[in-house]
């Protein structure tokens, strides 16, 4: 029930506007006097306060300035007589929430005001909700790990938190409002946080972006961040969400000279090796030659095969070595698959979409291989379809021949190395090169129909050709 002071020199008018206003289901308490209700005011909480103009001692404009001084942003209604225009002027400088003029019809008048009571302590409920709302996500904001900034749509720093603090090394927040952001922006970045704002602005918000920045000391950084644009203080402004990605960069760019040498080492060694194996095939190719005796060409044979296999090994930790060294990039399967060399006698059918897919850069590794396991296992095969379907998840390209198929007892242990009848690499180094970006790889065909590969691709992984894919 709303509670409501009533202040009024006028005895008869308290008595009705009392009980008008009781039968209209709010809890009234009337003063006679300013003085009288600044007393009550001390003891009692009330939700409004509707007070006349005219009263001797103190008028309802002083008891206005009392109530502001003294009690706050309570809503205050004034009640006042017809012609008072510059009493109304004066009551809404002070801050009353509204005005009820007196009239000669009094039904009207009080359903008037008691509308009117209703209508000004909903807004105040409205209002202060809101307020404790936006005070309690400050509070979370300004005290969040993940630093946190605010800025105008030209730049200008309105908010930043405590982390977003630490981040730029600036210990004074407020004296550090209204500087441009561009300010802590490397000059290597300028251009592409001018083209990002812009983006935002226009609403095309919620995608990362990664730049280098400066702090206030001179130290550099990279900063990962994402925009999202809002209503900041009844205007239009962009929160910045950052990621001081700097030790993570430095990893990164360690881990990859650390592994263009361990390549290094692995090729020069491998050159050594495979010369080693040219050599012993090459004596082993005279020796057969210069024996006659089938017992000892058997043990040639033998030692060929093995010498064979050991050279396809090693030629294979080239392709394997690879894998991870690049940083993954966004890559079309379909034109990837259209690319293929198709041989004669094989129709390929690619009903794919033209999407992009963050993977390795031994992608196109990935079909030429699915290709050549068709070919060498699926028997007699004279088709390949290569669709593609959309789902909650994700994305499936699938792949499918009408050839033999896979068994069901083998549909897994395809995918491991040395599985196979040539050198069980092939589908061991697609599931690898997949999964380096957490795309996966199953064989779903039903044997005696041919074989199906299903590569599901999960949500962030994969996005149309035309659109500015993004990792999120």
């Amino acid at each position: 029930m709303v509670s409501v002071l009533y202040v009024d020199d006028e005895e008869d008018l308290c008595i009705a506007s009392s009980l008008f206003l009781t039968r209209k289901g709010f809890s009234v308490t009337t003063c006679s006097s300013a003085k009288e209700a600044l007393d009550s005011l001390s003891q009692t909480r009330y939700d409004v306060i509707v007070s006349d103009y005219m009263m001797p001692g103190m008028d309802g404009i002083s008891l206005l300035t009392e109530v502001r001084k003294n009690h706050g942003d309570i809503p205050f209604i004034l009640f006042t007589g017809k012609g008072d225009e510059e009493v109304v002027i004066h009551a809404i400088e002070q801050k009353a929430d509204y005005y009820v003029r007196k009239g000669n019809d009094p039904i009207t008048v009080f359903s008037d005001l008691a509308y009117t009571i209703d209508k000004v302590v909903e807004r105040y409920k409205t209002k202060k909700d809101l307020f404790e709302s936006e005070e309690k996500y400050r509070f979370l904001v300004t005290h969040a790990l993940e630093p946190i900034l605010i800025v105008d749509l030209y730049g200008r720093l309105l908010f930043a938190n405590n982390a977003a603090a630490q981040m730029i090394e600036v210990a004074d927040i407020p004296g550090n409002l209204g500087r441009n952001v561009m300010e802590f922006i490397s000059p290597e970045s300028h251009e592409a946080v001018i083209r990002d704002f812009s983006e935002v602005a226009q609403g095309h918000d919620s995608y990362i972006a990664e730049y280098e920045a400066v702090t206030s000391h001179g130290r550099p950084v990279t900063v990962e961040s994402i925009g999202k644009l809002i209503q900041y203080e009844d205007k239009p402004a962009i929160l910045l969400s950052l990621r001081d990605v700097t030790d993570r960069k430095q990893i990164e760019k360690s881990l990859r000279k650390a592994s263009r040498q361990i390549n290094l080492m692995n090729s020069i060694t491998r050159h050594d090796i495979l010369n080693k194996v040219t050599i012993i095939l090459g004596a082993i190719e005279i020796a057969e030659m210069e024996c006659s005796d089938p017992t000892i060409s058997h043990y040639f044979k033998t030692l060929e095969a093995a010498t064979t296999a050991i050279q396809k090994q090693i030629e294979f930790t080239r392709l394997y070595q690879d894998l991870g060294i690049h940083e993954p990039a966004w890559q079309s399967p379909a034109m990837i698959i259209k690319g293929l060399q198709i041989p004669e006698g094989l129709t390929l059918d690619v009903t794919l979409e033209d999407i992009s897919v963050f993977a390795d850069p031994m992608l196109e590794k990935v079909f030429f291989n699915l290709l050549d396991n068709s070919l060498r296992h699926g028997g007699t095969i004279s088709h390949i379809l290569v669709s593609g379907t959309r789902h909650p998840d994700g994305y499936t390209i699938s792949w499918e021949d009408n050839g033999t198929g896979v068994r069901d007892d083998e549909k897994e242990a395809i995918f491991e190395r040395g599985h196979g009848k040539h050198t069980g690499l092939g589908l061991f180094l697609v599931r690898e090169i997949l999964a380096l970006t957490g795309i996966s790889i199953t064989e779903t065909g039903t044997e005696g129909k041919g074989a199906r590969f299903d590569i599901s691709i999960p949500n962030g992984i994969y996005a149309d050709a035309i659109a500015s894919p993004v990792i999120v």
